[in-house]
């Protein structure tokens, strides 16, 4: 025979957890979930898409003006001068004739950049001029991208932006520069040390674009 008491308990029990099923039920936040009307799914950001394509237009463009490599080719042959005959790195027409040979005759392209550059230049400079352009431009991309995420670019638009694009045609140094500028000011709040030696090795290599340290 069944004890009278456990059922008594049993019935208690069950009743206790339909008033909490329905006090859960009759709360503001399930009712507000229940109740709340579906979301639409996300669809294309035509700004977004408009942006994009009218940097892909220009950036077409660009790609049929600009000669691949023809910045970085004067740093490439100051780097190879620097290693054989360093008194001559501002040799302009010898610097100029020794690109001939890469991205097609030039009338007058010397190398414009501090000596300090060559302490990073000279040693790349070793590779072949293709294989160098080559490491610059994926060094340079990772610092602008890293600088990028670090204060929230959204980087496709930066990537496919004609002035970003440009620079990675020709072979600008002034694009890892950058890069590292932005990523170093990014850092400053939790890795001071870290930013320092970012922000040195962007003057090694073009201490005129350190005016934007402050600004960030």
């Amino acid at each position: 025979r069944a004890d009278p008491r456990g059922r008594a308990q049993f019935a208690g029990s069950s009743r206790a957890g339909r008033v909490s099923r329905r006090q859960r039920l009759n709360s503001p936040s399930m009712a507000s979930a229940i109740h709340r009307p579906a979301q639409p799914a996300r669809g294309f950001d035509i700004g977004w898409l408009l942006i994009a394509s009218l940097f892909v237009v220009a950036d077409l463009i660009v790609w049929v003006l600009f000669k691949a490599g023809s910045d970085w080719a004067p740093l490439w042959a100051a780097g190879q001068i620097a290693l054989s005959d360093p008194a001559r790195i501002f040799d302009f027409s010898l610097i100029t004739s020794l690109q001939a040979p890469l991205t097609g005759s030039v009338e007058f392209r010397p190398y414009v950049y501090p000596p300090s550059a060559l302490l990073i230049v000279a040693p790349i400079s070793i590779l072949p001029f293709w294989t160098s352009f080559g490491l610059v431009l994926a060094g340079s991309l990772a610092c602008l991208g890293a600088g990028g995420r670090r204060v929230g670019s959204d980087l496709p638009l930066l990537f496919l932006a004609p002035p970003v694009v440009i620079a990675a045609i020709v072979g600008q140094i002034s694009l890892c520069v950058i890069g590292l500028v932005v990523l170093a000011c990014a850092s400053l709040e939790k890795r001071e040390r870290a930013a320092g030696v970012l922000f040195a090795v962007a003057a090694l290599i073009k201490p005129t674009l350190l005016i934007l340290a402050p600004i960030g």
